[in-house]
């Protein structure tokens, strides 16, 4: 994993790298004792995970927590077979996370707001919906702080039963609590957990 926390170190100088390798699909280095190999799709995921984790305002020092949240290649297999919708309605906060779940061959579908997710969720089938807490009300148009609830309760209401996680700022044992008790699976704000918990759902799924 040594190289994957080297991609959270120079993030920007490893960008550079991974366009000039762009036409290799993996990266073998061999020194004096160790031999290791990285693909760009690892270093392009702890690359991304590592930016949201210093943008929640956590350490990119914390690299076991970004290491250990890459699957296994054997689930990154199925993943890539799995689609997600991340509901929120300003994308750019979660971007860092988005890019970390497609380096893993994940397909995510965004929507900013509740009518959209569920036309969206009506037309196709999801894997897995990720959606924030407080946003602008479809109906008033005011915000609302608990339109996370109000989407899952529409969708468990016409019998959709895909998995929900919320991902919002604020988290606390109470907020786990009360969004289990909503018919939610969890509810995170730490990036590395949340690709975490989203790699065993989908990894599980049917």
């Amino acid at each position: 994993m040594v190289l994957l926390l080297l991609a959270v170190w120079f993030h920007g100088p490893i960008g550079r790298l991974l366009e000039g390798i762009a036409q290799f699909r993996q990266l073998n280095l061999k020194g004096l004792g160790f031999e290791a190999s990285i693909t760009k799709e690892q270093v392009e995921f702890a690359a991304a995970l590592g930016a949201a984790t210093v943008k929640q305002g956590g350490d990119a020092a914390d690299f076991k927590a970004i290491a250990d949240a890459l699957p296994a290649p054997t689930v990154q297999q199925r993943l890539q077979r799995s689609r997600i919708l991340w509901v929120d309605d300003s994308p750019a906060n979660n971007r860092f996370e988005r890019q970390a779940l497609e380096a893993l061959g994940v397909r995510v579908d965004i929507s900013t707001s509740t009518a959209d997710a569920l036309a969206r969720t009506q037309a196709k089938s999801y894997d897995l919906i990720i959606s924030d807490m407080g946003r602008e009300s479809d109906l008033t148009g005011e915000h609302d702080k608990r339109a996370g609830y109000t989407l899952l309760g529409k969708l468990r209401e016409r019998k959709d039963w895909t998995p929900f996680v919320i991902y919002a700022s604020k988290h606390s044992p109470e907020l786990t609590a009360e969004a289990r008790s909503h018919g939610a699976v969890d509810s995170l704000n730490q990036p590395a957990a949340l690709v975490e918990l989203v790699t065993r759902l989908l990894e599980t799924r049917p």
